[in-house]
């Protein structure tokens, strides 16, 4: 074996320098799938603003996490009026889910 004639301070130092290549390999492909996660993204929110349709995304909390374009335009809200607010409070003026209101929850079926 040929590391038996290295010092222990070589084995360190070679230790060391396969530990960083490890880090910048681990950083590039975390770069990398932050790329992909942004071009998705982007690929989704241009979907989404093709829609001729009024579309919502809700978690399922009922809370809105993203609109399309033609939702905006329908309604007359701006993104940031409803991101964040629960789909009822937004599509029925209520501080609670449609059901407790009396009313069928669409988004329960």
């Amino acid at each position: 074996m040929k590391d038996k004639n290295k010092t222990k301070a070589q084995l360190i130092d070679e230790m060391e320098t396969m530990r960083k290549q490890i880090a910048e390999l681990e950083a590039a492909k975390s770069e990398q799938a932050q790329g992909a996660l942004k071009e998705s993204q982007r690929y989704f929110r241009a979907l989404l603003n093709q829609l001729h349709e009024d579309v919502i995304v809700i978690d399922r909390e009922y809370i809105v996490r993203d609109v399309n374009n033609t939702f905006l335009s329908t309604t007359g809200h701006h993104r940031d009026q409803v991101l964040g607010k629960h789909c009822y409070e937004i599509s029925h003026g209520y501080n609670q889910p449609c059901d407790k209101m009396g009313e069928d929850c669409k988004l329960k079926e």
